[in-house]
Order: C-alpha cells, then sequence, then structure tokens
C-alpha cells in the first residue's frame, strides 16, 4: 500500500497548530492527547479509504484507550488530559493542497466532540473490535487494510459510491 511522505507527528503537528489558530478565533478547547490520538486514527482511515493510500507510515496499535500510535504518545503524554497549547517544536511538514483540505474536514467532522466521545466511538468500530478479538499473537497493531476496509464500506461508501448526495429532495420546476 502507497503512503504519503508524511509521519504521524507530521500529521499531529498539523492538529496542534490548526488547533491552537482555532482557538484564538473560536470558542474551542486545545487538543488533549487522546483527542489527538483519535484524529490521527481517523485521519488515516479517511485517506486509506479515499485516496487508496496510507497518510503515513507508523503503525496505530489497540490500547485501552482507543487506537493509538505509539510514537505521538510517547512525545504528548506528559500533558495527560490536559491541552497541548502549541506544538513543542516544527514537525509539521509542509501539507499540499489536497491533504489540507481532507485534515480539515477530519478536523471539523471528529474535532467537536470530546475525547471521551471519541473514545467511545473508536471502541464500537470494527478496526479496534476486530484488533482486539484477534490478539492471539499479541500483535497490538490494527493493520491499515482493515482500517481501509472499514472506513470504504461504512464511513465513507456513500461518497465512495458517488450515491452521497443521492437522498436529498429535487425539486424539479417546470
Amino acid at each position: 500500500m502507497d503512503s504519503l511522505n508524511y509521519t504521524a507527528d507530521n500529521i499531529a503537528g498539523w492538529f496542534i497548530d490548526f488547533n491552537s489558530r482555532y482557538v484564538e478565533t473560536e470558542e474551542a478547547e486545545f487538543l488533549s492527547p487522546m483527542k489527538l490520538q483519535k484524529l490521527l486514527y481517523y485521519a488515516q482511515g479517511a485517506f486509506l479509504a479515499i485516496d487508496n493510500t496510507a497518510l503515513f507510515d507508523d503503525d496505530i496499535e489497540i490500547w485501552e484507550h482507543g487506537p493509538v500510535v505509539p510514537s505521538v504518545y510517547q512525545k504528548y503524554r506528559k500533558y495527560g488530559a490536559g491541552g497541548i497549547a502549541k506544538n513543542e517544536s516544527d514537525t509539521s511538514a509542509e501539507i499540499n493542497e489536497h491533504t489540507y483540505g481532507m485534515l480539515f474536514g477530519i478536523y471539523e467532522k471528529y474535532g467537536k466532540y470530546s475525547a471521551s466521545q471519541l473514545r467511545n466511538m473508536t471502541h464500537r468500530e470494527d478496526p479496534y473490535v476486530l484488533a482486539r478479538e484477534n490478539n492471539n499473537s499479541n500483535s497490538k497493531v490494527i493493520s491499515k487494510d482493515c482500517i481501509k476496509d472499514y472506513f470504504a464500506g461504512t464511513v465513507y461508501k456513500k461518497w465512495l459510491d458517488d450515491t452521497l448526495f443521492d437522498d436529498i429532495p429535487v425539486e424539479v420546476v417546470n
């Protein structure tokens, strides 16, 4: 499976920077490390489903509180349940227009939920559930194929099937 030239840390940096600017202009809270993890998971799912490519190569693992990218967790765990005010180092890469648009969409769709709500959502989704059920090999990694199949088959199915706007009534004027 192809991958874009980003790391999970690059994308985390983008979400933190974007959120910091958003907090300045809107009534919003800074991202907690747990919420950041869930945004990374949902971003990876969107890219795998829609573009058939991984946003980043880093593995996403099953942890007690949902999907986690271990390297990003290690970097931001010191914030606990508190907000990450701004990125402590310049890890965000130059993001192309398509990637920016997709990440903005992920932030708009999922950023409105609390970290706990996102955790609960991920705990009910197939990639997390199946990885926990199939944890016989002690591998905690959620396969990118499983993430792709789930998001392509459910979350983005109408988009991919080109039926997204089928349920919108159209008034025909004579």
